[in-house]
């Protein structure tokens, strides 16, 4: 192949994959056209990509965009496939795919920059969540989180309320609150008997001073006294 060729399937490559970081490695060798055709028709219906590479022109690829560890994924006869909601995607309708048919294998998948090489580490990444999943996942921890908190705060207003429509049924009638009034009737009557007591002290007043007037009255014999005498001398 000229050296031509190569950088036109290299460039044909890299446009494809501008911006994909997640993809499965897969083989497809053991699949005839028929096969082949399948496949490619039911991977298309998940809108996921499938293409057979020279694995040098896709080591080429990856390396020039910095993903050495991406490079080293191809070894023998590969494919790349990407697309669909996730990758996650991608390598569970190629695992479904090859119960049926055993021609196909998938060797190794990339998420986000992270290597899943070898099968037990594929199946384990077929067990991710998707994208809508995950999504989902979030949107139902927080409705059941909201759910909690609404229960927590209505929980203990429903038993405030319980308690307070308990009170009120078993309280008393309204009768004692009316006589409460009459009650303090008395304490009004104090009053009113207390206040002679504050006005004694002005009627005793002029009790006091009648002494006083009556001393001059006790000393009148005394000056008729005095006229008594000169008249005898």
């Amino acid at each position: 192949m000229s050296k031509p060729i190569k950088e036109l399937m290299k460039k044909d490559l890299a446009g494809k994959l501008e911006g994909v970081e997640s993809l499965a490695v897969c083989d497809l060798t053991g699949l005839d056209a028929g096969g082949t055709a399948e496949i490619r028709q039911r991977l298309e219906e998940k809108q996921i990509n499938v293409s057979v590479v020279k694995n040098s022109i896709a080591r080429n690829v990856f390396k020039e965009r910095g993903d050495e560890s991406i490079a080293e994924l191809f070894e023998g006869p590969c494919a790349i496939a990407w697309g669909g909601d996730s990758v996650v995607d991608v390598v569970r309708e190629l695992l479904d795919f090859a119960k049926a048919t055993p021609q196909v294998a998938v060797k190794s998948a990339v998420l986000s920059g992270d290597v899943f090489d070898g099968d037990d580490a594929v199946k384990a990444l077929s067990k991710y969540p998707t994208r809508d999943e995950a999504v989902a996942q979030v949107v139902q921890c927080v409705i059941s989180a909201g759910s909690n908190l609404a229960s927590a705060l209505l929980g203990p207003s429903g038993q405030v309320g319980g308690i307070l429509k308990t009170i009120e049924e078993n309280a008393p009638g309204e009768a004692p609150a009316e006589e409460a009034p009459a009650e303090e009737a008395p304490a009004e009557e104090a009053l009113a008997e207390e206040a002679p007591v504050e006005e004694t002290p002005v009627e005793e007043a002029p009790a006091e001073e009648a002494p006083a007037e009556e001393a001059p009255a006790e000393e009148a014999p005394a000056e008729d006294q005095g006229d008594e005498e000169k008249a005898a001398e």
